[in-house]
């Protein structure tokens, strides 16, 4: 019954908790951090035509409710413009197009927001994946400076090697409030959310504080370490077989792309033999 905010954690009743009951929820792990809830402008008719789960997911992307807002007007302009031409040769053309004009525009609206899951999936997909990268290189500084260990090193190291800038800047932020709140947990489980979002990402950024604190005791990091690098080999694969799908589905493409003014061509043929026939009947 928690609710994520700019405020912070917010009870059921939008009270802000305490730091005592944020950091007990965090660290038990009764909170599910997999799930953000934002609050929707009132005073935006676009944006609240968005259903809550489909806004919640564009603003975990980042998005904002100034670009959310173009998005949706942009998207409702289109919509109009469909309707205005398919309208205008319903009235011309065929009457049964107006039937299509109405239903167009609320078509296309739907499925722009219908997307909006397939682009959520992909973004956490490809977040999961720079997190387990993350954590691969993280590992072997690990293991070297066992014995002498500090993470806030580890991460200066690895922060040039990571490949998305974003990621880099988090991490950047991250070591600041390492130096800022030395003995919070906070800013560890804010990359976590901010980056993959995940039970791994939490347990993991919470042992790497556990090390910062002095634990010695590496086998639970070294054990999360190795099902980040099995996710990571199975994203591959993953990602390979998508590619290959699209490659095998290439050539049926472009053999449905030939056959379209074939199948054109043939039916304009088919309508003009039955019109010469209907013209030799009445002679």
């Amino acid at each position: 019954d928690m609710i994520y905010s700019k405020e912070g954690i917010l009870d059921k009743n939008f009270r802000p908790v305490d730091a005592e009951t944020e950091k007990t929820l965090l660290d038990s792990k009764k909170l599910n951090t997999s799930s953000r809830t934002y609050f929707k402008p009132t005073d935006n008719l676009v944006i609240r035509l968005i259903p809550e789960d489909n806004y919640n997911m564009l603003r975990e992307m980042g998005e904002t409710n100034i670009t959310i807002s173009r998005w949706m007007n942009k998207t409702i302009k289109t919509s109009l413009m469909a309707f205005v031409v398919a309208f205008a040769m319903g009235v011309y053309l065929n009457h049964l197009l107006i039937i299509v004009a109405f239903a167009l525009p609320i078509y296309l609206v739907w499925s722009k927001i219908k997307f909006i899951k397939t682009s959520y999936a992909q973004w956490r997909f490809e977040r999961r994946v720079q997190f387990d990268k993350f954590v691969q290189l993280v590992i072997p500084y690990l293991k070297q400076t066992e014995n002498n260990i500090s993470v806030y090193s580890i991460l200066g190291k690895v922060a040039p090697r990571l490949d998305n800038a974003v990621d880099r800047n988090l991490l950047m932020v991250l070591q600041r409030e390492i130096m800022d709140k030395p003995k919070d947990i906070q800013p560890f489980l804010d990359y976590s959310r901010k980056t993959a979002n995940t039970n791994l990402s939490d347990n993991f950024m919470s042992s790497l504080y556990d090390v910062r604190m002095g634990s010695n005791d590496l086998r639970g990091i070294y054990a999360l370490g190795v099902t980040a690098s099995e996710q990571l080999l199975h994203s591959i694969d993953q990602i390979v077989e998508l590619k290959l799908k699209k490659f095998t589905f290439y050539p049926t493409k472009m053999t449905f792309v030939a056959i379209i003014p074939i199948m054109g061509f043939a039916i304009a043929y088919m309508i003009y033999t039955a019109a010469q026939l209907d013209l030799g009947s009445l002679l």
